[in-house]
């Protein structure tokens, strides 16, 4: 018996095996990647029929629209003295010119195996999550605290990608009507969603948590605009409007509460300590810690020498996240409402001080959850930045000044840019021109991605990266595409916060879940609920 009954069925199931093994190793192997794509290209070739093919692009030309971004890439090495670097990028966003054609040139595929793609996806991102999780907690009691630091596939940041989309794409299977879920994979699929949602928060990447709840907010109103029952409809968008307010006003309160205290005399200040030493009062500038000056109330010599007493790190060297444990110590202890001399240090205790040297500093932070730590993190940057301008090693602030010096330089190759090789090095050169003071380890990557195409292919080639991009969207009629729009807020978002099309796994997920939800043709029609 023949396994396959023509060459037609062959090229089929190669198709369909490349197309599903792409979506398991999204979040796993970018090495897996490449191989999925060159089987599905080789697989492409070898089926021939380019008769039918070159018809269809002829009369879907926003394929090669879409494709058009490796040709800017292209383009952009010819105005770039690094050359080596130019062709990298080039070799990253192949990507975009595979996929469109493949998936585009496709005869379509069934609502079932959509949702099976849909599916490997998801079960994949949960299983690098349970991955991520294990690994994190077998290190826990190494010092490596950083739930951050323990996303092994990938940067904690662009797993969070992975991690909305997968919780989106269960949450449309379940409420979507034509993929037909029986009640058992609902319940089976809000778990695996409520799970990674968890894990989510767990992650602590402030990128990831920020496009979460935009999701759930586009969720709601979209649910809004589909409801036709007028209660419930009424329900969801009373829930819309407080869970607006819950967002604006929950930052502001935390704000108002922790970095903002009341003009501090001289005069009233103690001027020595317990045993006789003098105080070193500062209370400019006004840096807080939950509502507590920082630079009030210090004994340098006690601080040091009772600190030295308690532990094993020198108040002079640096705690394990590499920061200096004299200032870890003392916006701990000012955390605290405590002294900055031998009493307060006295009153830390065994946690406190194991949590200093791990480079907590404040002791809120021991018993938060990590959505808290990186919100009061980043308000506490800002505040900080507000009063002095110092941005080094905060990195909310620091893409602030990052975007400064990415539009100064912008501007001055304002028409074609600098070249896609180019770009950290100007940016670097960019920055010791206007003396910016950012963390040692800055590689002139402008963490925007906006911003990168606007540095690297000046006005002409942005205009034309975001035509291509939004008109495909526009011609195809894909825009009220429920998983499409959640793809694109994930995109555009985590654009304005780093440079997602930069990283080969993140230009595949781009390129793959675009080309799936705006030219993947199922044999009924367009891909639209």
């Amino acid at each position: 018996m023949k396994v396959f009954s023509s060459r037609r069925h062959l090229h089929l199931f190669i198709f369909e095996f490349g197309m599903a093994a792409l979506a398991c190793c999204l979040p796993l192997s970018p090495y897996l990647l490449s191989i999925s794509q060159f089987l599905l290209a080789a697989n492409w070739l070898a089926e021939g029929d380019f008769k039918r093919k070159l018809d269809l692009l002829r009369r879907q030309p926003s394929v090669l629209l879409f494709a058009s971004l490796f040709l800017v890439y292209c383009i952009g090495f010819f105005f770039s003295e690094n050359s080596m670097h130019a062709l990298n990028k080039i070799k990253n966003t192949l990507p975009v010119l595979l996929l469109p054609l493949v998936i585009g040139t496709s005869k379509g595929f069934s609502v079932n195996f959509l949702k099976t793609l849909l599916l490997l996806f998801a079960c994949s991102v949960t299983c690098a999550a349970v991955v991520n999780a294990i690994f994190y907690l077998q290190h826990l009691n190494a010092g490596t605290d950083d739930p951050g630091r323990m996303s092994v596939f990938m940067s904690h940041i662009r797993f969070s990608l992975l991690v909305n989309m997968a919780i989106f794409i269960l949450i449309s299977l379940i409420y979507s009507g034509c993929y037909k879920i029986k009640n058992f994979e609902k319940i089976i699929y809000a778990i695996l969603a409520a799970s990674l949602s968890v894990f989510l928060f767990f992650l602590g990447s402030l990128t990831g948590i920020v496009i979460f709840v935009l999701l759930v907010i586009f969720s709601l109103a979209y649910a809004v605009i589909k409801v036709r029952r007028s209660l419930v409809k009424t329900i969801l968008l009373f829930t819309v409007v407080i869970f607006l307010s819950l967002l604006i006003i929950s930052p502001a309160r935390m704000y108002h509460n922790n970095f903002h205290a009341d003009p501090v005399s001289m005069e009233v200040l103690d001027i020595k300590t317990a045993n006789g030493n003098y105080y070193d009062h500062r209370t400019e500038p006004f840096i807080l810690e939950n509502g507590n000056l920082i630079n009030i109330y210090i004994c340098e010599d006690e601080l040091k020498k009772e600190w030295n007493h308690v532990s094993n790190i020198r108040y002079d060297s640096l705690d394990h996240k590499g920061q200096q444990i004299s200032y870890t110590l003392r916006r701990y202890m000012t955390s605290m409402g405590l002294r900055k001399d031998s009493s307060g240090v006295r009153q830390l205790t065994t946690t406190d001080i194991l949590a200093i040297e791990n480079g907590v500093t404040n002791y809120r932070f021991n018993e938060s959850s990590a959505l808290f730590e990186r919100l009061y993190a980043t308000l506490w940057e800002i505040d900080v930045y507000r009063k002095t301008g110092y941005v080094q090693n905060h990195s909310f602030t620091q893409r602030l000044e990052f975007l400064k010096t990415a539009l100064s330089l912008a501007g001055k190759n304002i028409l074609f840019g600098v070249g896609s090789g180019d770009v950290e090095q100007e940016m670097l050169e960019e920055a010791r021109k206007k003396n910016a003071l950012f963390e040692s380890g800055w590689e002139g990557k402008p963490h925007n991605q906006l911003v990168f195409f606007l540095i690297a292919f000046g006005v002409a080639g942005f205009a034309w990266i975001l035509f291509s991009w939004i008109f495909p969207v526009v011609r195809e009629k894909t825009y009220r595409n429920y998983l499409l729009i959640i793809f694109l807020i994930i995109s555009f978002v985590s654009m304005m916060s780093m440079e997602t099309l930069e990283s080969y796994d993140s230009i595949v997920f781009f390129a793959f879940f675009y080309s799936l939800f705006v030219f993947g043709k199922i044999k009924t029609g367009g891909i639209n609920d």
